[in-house]
């Protein structure tokens, strides 16, 4: 089995280490660290199998999308990736919002978000092919 590859994106540092150092003991994946969306999407092209976003990602750049945004265009170039949102916001309007994307899961940014990462990279199982044109022509 080839090793699996996981997005993670996150605007803030101490997140990105805790995840460095909580995941680091696991084998077969290979994990890829961005501080925003915009250059987790240029890297697309490494086909994650996982990517997991944060929904604020403006700390550092004002101007940069939000995970909610960041989500759907991963929808669009990777349509076989399994994709999440996390987020510590509170509101119940926004956390409707996430919960109601197709193919999408949702992580409340808390206590328990390392142990609910760890399951869904755990529990991956990959999609099954639904690109048109690769069915005919791998």
């Amino acid at each position: 089995m080839s090793s699996l590859k996981i997005f993670v994106i996150d605007d803030d540092p101490i997140f990105l280490n805790s995840i460095k150092e909580k995941f680091s003991k696991l084998s077969n994946y290979t994990f890829f660290y961005f501080n925003s969306g915009e250059q987790a999407l240029l890297e697309a092209y490494k086909k994650p199998d996982l990517v997991f976003v944060d929904y604020y990602l403006d700390s550092k750049f004002p101007d940069a999308e939000n995970g909610f945004r960041i989500i759907n265009s991963f929808k669009v170039l990777l349509p076989n990736s399994k994709l999440t949102l996390i987020s510590s916001s509170t509101n119940v309007n926004l956390i409707n919002e996430i919960k109601a994307l197709a193919n999408v899961n949702y992580i409340h940014k808390n206590t328990n978000v390392y142990n609910e990462i760890k399951q869904v990279i755990l529990e991956y199982k990959p999609a099954k092919n639904t690109n048109f044109f690769k069915r005919f022509f791998n």
